[in-house]
């Protein structure tokens, strides 16, 4: 018999879903800045640091920051500090995160404000975080091993190179085989490779091409969708030049609506049929207008165009309010992570509304998929499936938080 539950990445019929996933990542930054003023050493550097971060980007909204020669606008901050959300764990350590700007946002604030732009340009152009220095060799074996290890990474990279040219060699007979202007092969190569794709990949790949052309330049941009999608693709970007380059991301773009799996067409009709309520229009229009920090918010929003799909399909079910949320009288516990960028807190405290025994943890600079980060997210949902009646010890959760690595005025780089 089924005893209790452990529920993550939460998306819950009663929570506003569509519309609301435009504020996953500006809530969690804002979440990130109410964390530091909770933390006794960062609160100290930076008091009122969620509050003077609101007030500095609606500046840059209304006119760029000028520092020095850099021009700030409000959609750099919002890229910067979205950017500075995702990191990665350390292969041989579980719990050390990898390059983790949000430390730094704070620290970045407060310098923007008093026309500094160190850390920002840091975390823009990628060197923050800092990469931590080997240790020195021990010994002169470790010498000799750290200086064949060099010569290994050495070798690798010019093999990759070498693979690379050979790559772009190869693409450009195939495109001259063709018989197709180059824009027109790789446009035709571009579909083959989304069709090969895995379907989660698939089912945002028009968004990431959305994402792509409106962010990065145009080279840059056609890169990023074509290494989205496999090498082979990407390897005929570098043959191309800037006018057939313009002439690739034109038809790109012209052939978005079409670029799109089976798997995605799918997820639309269950959203018609399943979440409708949540692609009200008026409703998402007046929750921009009402969110205290709206040049956070990304324009590019899925729900208008979900809507519109609906509406053309005839799949618009009656009535507009969201449904009742999920009950249960299991113990269940959710789980979330607080720099979860795809299914937020606030869904999770959503989630837990209907159930009568739910035992919510959230996960300190945790992301997606919380309960399985660190070593406390796995420890703490094996002590809850021992002992489902009771709240687990979440003293590792506590300690994640205490120990978040905030960068201090005296600690910057």
């Amino acid at each position: 018999a089924l005893r209790s539950g452990v529920i993550d990445g939460n998306v819950p019929p009663n929570a506003d879903t569509r519309g609301g996933q435009a504020y996953a990542t500006p809530n969690n930054i804002l979440r990130l800045f109410a964390e530091c003023e909770a933390d006794a050493a960062c609160g100290a550097a930076f008091p009122d640091i969620r509050r003077r971060a609101i007030d500095l980007i609606q500046q840059a909204a209304d006119a760029p920051l000028v520092i020095g020669d850099e021009t700030i606008s409000a959609n750099d901050l919002r890229q910067v500090m979205g950017a500075a959300m995702i990191f990665k764990l350390d292969e041989t350590n579980p719990d050390v995160p990898v390059g983790l700007g949000a430390a730094y946002l704070p620290l970045m604030v407060d310098e923007l404000e008093q026309g500094v732009a160190d850390t920002y340009l840091g975390l823009r152009d990628g060197t923050l975080p800092a990469v931590a220095e080997a240790a020195p060799p021990a010994n002169p074996l470790a010498t000799i091993a750290s200086e064949a290890t060099s010569l290994a990474d050495e070798t690798r990279v010019l093999a990759d190179k070498i693979d690379a040219l050979s790559r772009e060699s190869r693409r450009s007979a195939d495109a001259l085989s063709s018989g197709l202007p180059l824009p027109e092969f790789f446009l035709a190569e571009l579909r083959t490779g989304v069709a090969q794709m895995d379907s989660m990949s698939a089912l945002f790949f028009p968004t990431a091409v959305q994402i792509a052309i409106q962010t990065a330049p145009p080279r840059d941009a056609l890169l990023s969708i074509a290494g989205s999608v496999n090498q082979e693709v990407a390897a005929l970007v570098p043959l191309m030049t800037d006018d057939e380059l313009a002439a690739a991301l034109a038809l790109v773009q012209e052939a978005l609506p079409t670029l799109k799996s089976v798997n995605e067409l799918t997820n639309v009709v269950v959203v018609c049929n399943d979440r409708y309520a949540s692609l009200d229009l008026e409703r998402i229009f007046a929750g921009y207008r009402s969110f205290e920090a709206t040049p956070l918010v990304n324009k590019i929003d899925v729900a208008v165009n979900e809507k519109v799909a609906c509406e053309a399909w005839g799949l618009t079910p009656a009535g507009t309010d969201l449904a009742e949320p999920v009950v249960s009288s299991l113990p269940i516990l959710v789980s979330s992570g607080s720099m979860d960028g795809e299914t937020p807190v606030e869904w999770s405290e959503a989630a837990a509304a209907g159930l009568e025994k739910a035992f919510m943890v959230t996960f300190t600079y945790a992301q997606h998929g919380a309960s399985t980060q660190f070593e406390c997210g796995p420890a703490v949902t094996n002590a809850f499936f021992m002992y489902p009646e009771r709240m687990p010890d979440t003293a590792c959760a506590d300690e994640l938080r205490e120990r978040f690595p905030w960068v201090l005025p005296e600690t910057a780089p």
